[in-house]
Parts: structure tokens; C-alpha cells; sequence
């Protein structure tokens, strides 16, 4: 069988395309099939505070089924803003006398989960997220009282393999060519030993996910190799560079925690508590091309590797909320069908990955597969450390589960 037409664009009647001849050709019969009422679902995610408990009443859930999108999964919003995920309110921390640290819910079944919540990372490297953009980044919040750490599950304490292979990295986007030759880094600890302060050489480029043409160099004077934390002031060279983008690449670890820190996650990784980039003037006073301010809106971008999970009873997101899994699992959404959940990667923990699953089992819920993390590539964060992390976070639910099937990420660009 043969069809052939003839598809006028919208457009066509005002004479920016001509139309288009299609011709299909079935007579070898079709490529592939697919099952609609299978192929094609639904999808349940985050919501305003206060949302789920209007959404899920019995009304709207009748007319949602009605639909007939049958599969359903449970998209991860906390992971897009850079959050940790609370998929049960119950939970401990691991520093409980304090009420903060790295979090793991409670996996024995108690009161129906009828919304869960997320809670803001304080110690956050990135300006931007991919959920409600409103958050900001501690290297450039004119605070030194905080600072951005990174994932400390990507040290080789976690992953296994040497720390060279996932070097860490802070990009400042001064948004236009400014003069730098200098630069002063006010460290955390743990600080760098070792690390090259580079500014990119290539096209220019709105976001660094752009793929542009060019390369980091390293200034003719951004080489560290004995580091000592505290604040460094480095003349990066003898005559300004026109530069928008400058990277720190971190290397080595000074291994410290800070003082009284009694978990040994706090001196794996790299610690800043601001930064400050600029040219000096003829008496060696930087004059920084930095907005330093606690706002998304009101301070230079900042881009990051990584970011510790690590976090606190006050930092519950007050304005979103996901549905509670047991509130979703129980609404009929998913027809009966197993369903594909999520488990947070980039800005949680493993433990709290396993014990998310090892409720599920407990709850005897049908699931389809567990997917991990969620549009990494949004967060800037390089395809070896997502992959370190993955691994830590498949072992974690395979020690639960053998048989469970895993995948993911889903991915918002090409």
C-alpha cells in the first residue's frame, strides 16, 4: 500500500513554506509496532505546598484515570533544584543531636506517606537549578560564615578509584570579557593543595552546557601546587586577560575537616567559602568583578561540580512538596501497573536510596524499575562523577534487591 498527500503548513497561507508532499510506503508492511495503552503513561511530580492533598481527591482522580494513560512515573522534582529528598518525613540524621547532617528515611511502614519534601543544601555551589530557579550559591554570597563543599561520595573513600579521576571545579560566568590577572579564594575546610585557577579560550557561550569550541587554559600564573588554605590571595598574571568564564580546577585535597566536624564525610572533598576575581590597580588592590549577594538574582553565576548533601532540619523547602508515595500508590493512577520510581543521586545519599526501596518491598508495591537521578546533565555535573555516584547508588539498591531492574537518568537536552 502506498498513501501519498499533500500537508499544507499553518504557515503556508502566508507564504513562508510551500507545502509538502508526503508519500508512505507500507507495502513491505510496517517497521516496528508499539502497544499504546504501553508505551504511552503518565507522569506524577512536584507541586506548590499544600498541593497534593487538593489534587488527590477522589473527583480529580476519577477524571485523571479517565484518561487512560495507564503506566505511571514518579518524576523527582527535589533533584532538579537541588534538594534532598525526604520521602519520609520519619527519618534520622546522622547527627541527630543537632538535627542535621546526611539524611536517611525511615523504611518501616507506619502512618501512609501522604506527602514528602525537600530540603535545600546550605552548602550549594550552583547560582542556577532546573526547578524553581530561586536558590543561590555560597561562593558568592558575601557571607563567610558559609560556603559551598563538594559530594564527598566522590572521593575514593566511596568510589573506589583514584581522586585524579574526578577532579572538582567552581566556574565563575562574569557575564561579559572583564580584565582579571587576579584572584583571592577565602577556603573552608577541607581547602586545595593543589589546584590551577584557568579562564576558557574559545567561542563564548550563555551556559557552559553549550558545547562551545575553545579550551580551559591555565593563566600564566594559575598553577598551585602547595596550597594552604586560609585566604590566597594569586596574581594570576602580569597583564590583564579579557575573560568572561574562569574555572578553579581542584586536584588535591588538604584531607581537613573543620574544627570540631566529627563525620568523617566532612574532610573528603573541597571547601570555598567565597570567591573574589578581578584586576588589581598600581597599589595591588583587587577591584573584583563579582556581585556577591544572597539572591539568585543579585549575584554573578557560579557553576559546580558537585554539591554535599549535607543539610539541616531548617532548610525544609517551605513552598514545594511531592506526593507521598503511599498517597500516589493508593490514588489508582497507576491502574494496578508496577510503576517507575525514583531515587535521588546528585544531591543524596545511598543509604537513603536503599532504605526508600526496602520500604517499597516492605509496602509490597508493584514496581517497574527504579530510576536514578534525574536530568544530571542540567546540573553542569561532568558524566564521570554522575556515573560515581550511580554505581554507589546501584550497589546500595542491589543489596536490597538483586533482581531489581535499574536505569535512567532521563535527560533534558541532546
Amino acid at each position: 500500500m502506498i498513501i501519498a498527500m499533500t500537508l499544507a503548513s499553518p504557515l503556508s497561507s502566508f507564504g513562508t513554506e510551500a507545502p509538502a508532499r508526503v508519500t508512505i510506503d507500507l507495502t513491505n508492511g510496517p517497521s516496528n509496532t508499539f502497544v499504546p495503552a504501553v508505551a504511552l503513561g503518565a507522569g506524577v511530580d512536584g507541586h506548590s505546598r499544600g498541593d497534593a492533598a487538593a489534587i488527590y481527591r477522589p473527583r480529580n482522580l476519577r477524571a485523571m484515570r479517565s484518561v487512560g494513560l495507564r503506566p505511571l512515573s514518579y518524576r523527582l522534582r527535589t533533584e532538579l533544584g537541588v534538594e534532598a529528598w525526604h520521602w519520609n518525613p520519619r527519618g534520622r540524621w546522622s547527627d541527630s543531636e543537632h538535627a542535621r547532617g546526611y539524611w536517611t528515611s525511615d523504611d518501616q511502614p507506619g502512618a501512609p506517606i501522604l506527602a514528602s519534601f525537600g530540603y535545600r543544601l546550605p552548602r550549594r555551589g550552583n547560582t542556577v537549578d532546573q526547578a524553581e530557579d530561586n536558590g543561590y550559591s555560597r561562593l558568592a554570597d558575601g557571607d563567610l560564615d558559609t560556603f559551598w563543599k563538594s559530594n564527598p561520595y566522590l572521593d575514593r573513600s566511596f568510589t573506589g578509584e583514584d581522586n585524579s579521576r574526578h577532579p572538582q571545579w567552581l566556574i565563575v560566568d562574569l557575564g561579559k570579557k572583564t580584565p582579571v590577572d587576579a584572584m583571592r579564594i577565602a577556603w573552608g575546610m577541607p581547602y586545595a593543595v593543589r589546584y590551577q585557577v584557568q579562564y576558557w579560550d574559545g567561542e563564548d557561550a550563555a551556559l557552559p552546557d553549550e558545547y562551545p569550541s575553545g579550551h580551559w587554559q591555565t593563566f600564566p600564573e594559575g598553577e598551585v601546587r602547595q596550597g594552604s588554605g586560609g585566604d590566597e590571595n594569586l596574581r594570576l598574571a602580569r597583564h590583564a586577560l579579557a575573560v568572561r568564564y574562569l574555572r578553579v580546577l581542584l586536584e588535591v585535597s588538604s584531607g581537613s575537616p573543620a574544627p570540631g566536624a566529627n563525620d568523617a564525610r566532612d574532610a573528603l572533598g573541597y571547601a570555598v567559602r567565597e570567591v573574589y576575581v578581578g584586576a588589581l590597580d598600581a597599589n595591588d588592590r583587587l577591584h573584583d568583578a563579582i556581585r556577591h549577594a544572597a539572591s539568585h538574582d543579585g549575584q554573578t553565576r557560579m557553576y559546580v561540580s558537585s554539591t554535599d548533601p549535607w543539610h539541616r532540619a531548617e532548610d525544609l523547602d517551605p513552598e514545594v512538596e511531592q506526593a507521598g508515595i503511599d498517597r500516589v500508590f493508593t490514588s489508582g493512577l497507576g491502574h494496578g501497573l508496577p510503576m517507575l520510581v525514583p531515587v535521588g543521586v546528585l544531591y543524596d545519599t545511598p543509604d537513603n536510596a536503599a532504605a526508600f526501596l526496602r520500604y517499597l518491598r516492605r509496602r509490597a508495591y508493584p514496581i517497574r524499575g527504579v530510576e536514578l537521578g534525574e536530568e544530571p546533565d542540567g546540573q553542569y555535573v561532568a558524566p564521570e562523577d554522575y556515573g560515581a555516584l550511580y554505581l554507589q547508588v546501584t550497589d546500595a539498591l542491589r543489596a536490597v534487591d538483586p533482581e531489581v531492574i535499574l536505569g535512567g537518568p532521563s535527560f533534558q537536552s541532546l
